[in-house]
């Protein structure tokens, strides 16, 4: 115990150690004052002789009167825990993973976005591609970005650069690509079918199951029978440049981006024809399985984040939930300007947790500012009357919430 001691005394008298520890200190100030400047206006002209100085104090109730509190807002939603899954080396010897890159072409981002061109390609070199025409048209930023247009001599026909494109509705779409699927995976129908994309956690694969459950969603169904599973291969990469892999240095000794065109760039010494989604697809194929990566089946799964299609489901559902929750606090209390009462920061703080701008109102309606300061300034509380967490479900920035008090004030009263 006393080398320990010794050791542990010597370590932290290093030069090396306190360098480090104060690093460290300056970036958790940093990081606790960006919390803070992503809440709200926090500074105003004049504030102080109208900030109440007991406005905190105010806020500060027992856990009981808490929970009468919270019986009036939603409860505290934590996003879902995802599920990866592992491949062991006897995986290997049997064949238990087929790997079939994906992507994703659409009319526009976020929740509105369609499927526009679904593209995939297995490890073998088996592709499928289809074209579909939105039922709304494509917004300027995509169409800059992928080149597809909708409309030719007043024709509602999808096309790009004016090559007229044989187009599929959604449903046949998804259905021919869930087909091709169980085709790719008929010599080892046990086999879990992995569909990768870079960076298709946040967009390819919710959209993809978003398009499933409106269109065919029947389809999940199926889909769980064939065991497949959603992975992503841009944390591939973050892992591989983490773990320092030589392959992805640049000639000045640095690592690479980590976005798809620059990671080929790096391997092959040329690029690919990017925003053509079969194109993506054959280009992370040879970035997967023909490049000096050198990768194994078992490395692209485990380092991949590669997770379970009910997970997948349960994350899209509440980001898509927290989505439409930060859209209610449009217009009320934040604005697309970052200028309002509150920053974006903040509304997604609260839409994260579970509250809308309307469950905001309805509180202060019943309790007044008691109510709505003791949910916005304390942690969240489990059925058992526990913190579920430490932060506050809001925010304690005494300025920030004066300035909700006054709008609900203004609005209410």
């Amino acid at each position: 115990m006393d080398k320990e001691r010794e050791a542990e005394k010597k370590q932290k008298s290093s030069v090396k150690f306190k360098k480090e520890h104060r690093q460290n200190s300056i970036k958790k100030k940093a990081r606790n004052k960006s919390d803070v400047n992503k809440e709200g206006v926090t500074y105003q002209s004049s504030v102080a002789l109208t900030l109440d100085p007991q406005l905190l104090e105010r806020a500060i109730v027992t856990k009981e009167k808490l929970k009468d509190f919270e019986k009036e807002v939603p409860i505290f939603t934590n996003r879902p825990q995802k599920k990866f899954i592992a491949c062991h080396a006897d995986d290997l010897s049997r064949k238990m993973f087929v790997i079939i890159s994906f992507d994703t072409e659409t009319s526009c981002g976020g929740k509105e976005a369609e499927i526009i061109q679904l593209a995939a390609q297995t490890e073998l070199g088996l592709a499928f591609s289809r074209f579909v025409l939105p039922k709304k048209d494509i917004s300027f930023h995509a169409s800059r970005v992928n080149k597809f247009q909708t409309s030719i001599g007043g024709k509602k026909i999808l096309h790009r650069g004016r090559k007229y494109l044989e187009t599929v509705s959604q449903a046949r779409c998804l259905e021919s690509f869930v087909n091709f699927i169980a085709a790719s995976k008929i010599q080892n129908n046990d086999a879990k079918v992995i569909l990768i994309g870079h960076n298709s956690s946040s967009f390819d694969t919710p959209v993809f199951l978003r398009t499933l459950l409106n269109y065919s969603p029947q389809l999940i169904a199926k889909m769980k029978e064939l065991n497949i599973h959603f992975a992503d291969s841009l944390a591939f990469i973050r892992k591989l440049i983490q773990e320092k892999c030589e392959a992805l240095k640049t000639e000045e000794g640095s690592f690479v981006k980590t976005n798809q065109a620059a990671v080929y760039r790096i391997l092959f010494k040329k690029n690919f024809a990017g925003h053509d989604t079969l194109e993506d697809v054959k280009a992370l194929n040879q970035i997967l399985f023909d490049s000096p990566l050198g990768a194994t089946v078992c490395e692209i799964v485990n380092k991949s984040r590669t997770t379970t299609i009910e997970s997948a489901v349960k994350q899209m559902n509440y980001l898509d939930h927290s989505f439409a929750l930060q859209q209610s606090f449009q217009g009320t209390l934040c604005n697309s300007s970052n200028t309002g009462v509150i920053k974006k920061g903040l509304a997604k703080k609260l839409a994260d947790s579970g509250l809308g701008y309307q469950h905001l109102q309805q509180l202060f309606v019943k309790h007044g500012e008691h109510g709505l300061l003791a949910i916005l300034a304390n942690p969240a509380t489990s059925p058992g009357g526990s913190p579920v967490r430490r932060c506050v479900r809001g925010t304690v920035d005494p300025v920030v919430l004066h300035q909700i008090l006054n709008h609900f004030k203004g609005r209410l009263q």
